[in-house]
């Protein structure tokens, strides 16, 4: 038996000793909320409470969290389907308003009611991740039998709460679910890395920059760019300017700029002045003047790439990864991001060394004469 199984059979008997009335040995965080959920929920109940799939829906875009978490979406979305997971967003209650999964989590979360319009709170269902991070108001992973409800000991939850900048208040949790057997220390650090990305756009949207505004820029493997849910077409100059201030939120002279966008002194100044007033008009004055930036929330698939490499998650950074970055694009700072991107991720995958994966990206990137030669036959 492996360490993880290991884990599982202490924990299972340490939780039936609970359930005799004695006093095991597990963590103190796990006990508390067993004690707590003891007077509220049996054991061996089924599933919890799950109120209307469309009330649910409606109280997701009622919720502040609907525009908050809106950027992370497509990549909560990848991590579920590419990992195995399933994926989703809470309220501040615990209701689940938002979900995504790989094929077979869907069916065990059905069983479960592990959907939207689940309650997940401690009340409903005692001990597990979700309702812990809200209780603790930190991040917290909940392996098998730590859950107080049997239903569930097959399970293993990753969660994070978003905490209100302003009243300080838990709005909700975001949680990275699946089976024991699919446990990984890493899925805390993303989920708490996606919840603490929901808290800065509502620290934007509080401070009233500019209210409830957000951009999402998608350049790998395709151009798809949405502000405030409307799909924007920009030219693949306006596109560039969009992205360039988008890895650099600290923003850029105009000299800077201008360097980074053409790649020779051929294009008159005047014209990147014509591009950034039509830009900052379809961000509704989302480009700072003189030093320039973004001032709303920004998402883009550029830097979640980038962030599941970095922890570690890359079969989740390959669903991501549809394309090389902007390929037509000849703007000298995008042209060194480019290569950059892919030599990240090529440089992941060679260290990895999963044979199956590096024939997945080959398979992608043909051209890519670095794996092309590590699977050369010979």
């Amino acid at each position: 038996m492996n360490e993880l199984g290991m884990s599982r059979q202490k924990l299972e008997a340490a939780w039936q000793q609970y359930q005799q009335g004695m006093l095991p040995e597990t963590r103190v965080e796990v006990l508390h909320s067993w004690e707590r959920s003891r007077g509220l929920v049996q054991a061996d109940q089924a599933k919890p409470k799950v109120v209307d799939m469309n009330l649910a829906y409606r109280w997701w875009l009622e919720s502040e969290l609907s525009m908050a978490c809106e950027p992370i979406l497509p990549n909560l979305s990848d991590l579920a389907k590419q990992g195995d997971f399933v994926a989703a967003i809470s309220n501040e209650e615990g209701v689940l308003l938002w979900s995504a999964a790989s094929p077979r989590m869907a069916r065990i979360s059905e069983n479960v009611g592990f959907v939207p319009g689940g309650h997940w709170g401690e009340k409903h269902v005692g001990t597990n991740a979700l309702a812990l991070a809200m209780h603790t108001r930190k991040p917290q992973a909940v392996f098998s039998a730590e859950h107080f409800v049997q239903a569930v000991h097959d399970w293993v939850c990753y969660s994070a709460p978003v905490i209100h900048p302003g009243t300080g208040r838990v709005l909700g949790v975001v949680d990275l679910s699946s089976t024991w057997e699919n446990a990984n220390p890493l899925a805390l650090t993303i989920v708490q890395t996606l919840a603490s990305s929901v808290n800065r756009v509502l620290a934007v949207t509080h401070q009233r920059m500019v209210p409830e505004q957000f951009l999402s820029i998608n350049v790998c493997g395709g151009v798809h760019v949405r502000f405030n849910q409307q799909v924007l077409k920009p030219t693949l100059r306006q596109t560039e300017i969009l992205l360039i201030l988008a890895l650099r939120p600290e923003g850029m002279s105009f000299e800077e700029l201008y360097a980074a966008l053409y790649p020779q002194d051929e294009v008159s100044p005047s014209t990147l002045k014509v591009e950034l007033s039509r830009l900052r008009q379809a961000l509704n004055g989302g480009i700072s003047l003189k030093h320039y930036r973004l001032t709303v929330p920004v998402y883009t698939d550029v830097q979640a790439v980038r962030d599941l490499i970095r922890g570690g998650m890359i079969q989740q950074a390959l669903g991501l990864y549809k394309g090389m970055l902007l390929p037509r694009s000849d703007s000298p700072f995008l042209d060194t991001q480019r290569e950059i991107l892919h030599s990240e991720i090529t440089e992941a995958l060679l260290k990895l060394g999963d044979q199956e994966l590096i024939w997945q990206f080959v398979h992608a990137f043909p051209d890519d004469y670095l794996l092309t030669q590590l699977v050369k036959p010979g």
